[in-house]
């Protein structure tokens, strides 16, 4: 486990684990990147699993992952994801029509082709070799490094073993978490893992349907960011087009669907924006009475 700078006192709940055979690492804040290439540096398994602090695995998650990768080291396993806020209790697991043993470049085109890339550390039992034969983790991202993380090994193995007993416990809603971040540096992160990502799927097949599934995951940065950064947007852009263009719709509540239908997307998405700072505004107020 590394301690990548921490002040709550969990270095110190790690540390009481270390007669069971939990071993400690300081990482002195290099970030979540850099601290698991230490963590890979450190290990000697075959295979590896890197998991989060806020994440949670079920009792048979790393069991069950394993036996799908008895006979190769060259595919990586994969479990089932749900997401969860305060009691893990809560989390729902929904059916997945992705959820099967796929070629990777097929299994990516899948997950791209909806603009919901989801991919997670604690989901995937990955073999070691593959790691140390295409690098470990890019310490010059922090926001969404595991898409280019996952899209480069993936890109590289023999494929995915899908292991249905495998349970990761996404949690959500913390503040101060990378994915809430909203810094230039941390958008900066999240636009070059995606043009990297792109790059890889379409090294390992150039066709039309990866060209498509490359365009929406690009699609569904733009969603996500917008109004943010126009020249990370324009570049996006140009390479959407270039790939022929996307064809998903943005994401949105009821109200922001039936105002589209009237103006343009983007301009009902800032409409969105401001309903929901007042909304958000309000609750606070509210609060305080």
């Amino acid at each position: 486990m590394v301690d990548d700078g921490s002040s709550d006192g969990s270095a110190d709940v790690v540390g009481s684990y270390q007669a069971n055979g939990v071993r400690l690492v300081s990482g002195y804040h290099m970030g979540a990147a850099a601290a698991r290439n230490l963590a890979f540096a450190q290990s000697s398994g075959r295979f590896v699993l890197f998991l989060d602090a806020d994440d949670l695995i079920g009792p048979d998650h790393v069991k069950s992952l394993a036996a799908r990768l008895e006979e190769t080291d060259r595919r990586l396993a994969f479990g089932r994801l749900a997401r969860f806020s305060g009691n893990p209790a809560g989390a729902r697991f929904s059916p997945d029509l992705h959820c099967h043993d796929l070629p990777g470049v097929e299994w990516l085109c899948r997950h791209w082709i909806g603009g919901a890339p989801v991919v997670q550390c604690g989901m995937f039992l990955i073999p070691s070799a593959l790691i140390k034969e295409h690098g470990g983790w890019d310490e010059r991202l922090s926001l969404l490094d595991d898409i280019e993380f996952f899209s480069r090994i993936i890109c590289k193995s023999d494929g995915l073993a899908y292991a249905p007993q495998a349970c990761l416990y996404y949690r959500i809603g913390i503040p101060g978490s990378l994915s809430r971040l909203v810094s230039r540096e941390a958008y900066q992160s999240a636009y070059l893992s995606c043009l990297l990502a792109v790059e890889y799927l379409l090294a390992a097949q150039d066709s039309l349907r990866t060209r498509k599934a490359c365009a929406n995951l690009l699609q569904a940065f733009v969603y996500q960011f917008y109004p943010l950064f126009s020249d990370m947007r324009g570049n996006i852009g140009a390479r959407m087009a270039e790939l022929g263009g996307g064809d998903i719709k943005p994401p949105g509540p009821l109200g922001f669907h039936l105002l589209r239908r009237w103006i343009a997307w983007h301009v009902a998405a800032l409409f969105q924006k401001l309903a929901n700072r007042a909304s958000s505004n309000l609750s606070r107020a509210t609060g305080k009475i």
